[in-house]
């Protein structure tokens, strides 16, 4: 499994990952990177 770190990242976008997260009930940021993943990808070939 690979790491990642983010830096610099501006508040107002921190947020708003933060409440995603929390609509999504990712229960960590691998699930929650997961889910919108999996979101964009569904989307895509709708």
């Amino acid at each position: 499994m690979k790491n990642i770190t983010f830096k610099n990242i501006p508040d107002g976008l921190y947020f708003k990952a933060v409440e995603l997260k929390g609509k999504l009930h990712a229960k960590n940021w691998q699930e929650f990177l997961e889910k919108v993943i999996e979101k964009l990808e569904d989307d895509k070939y709708e």
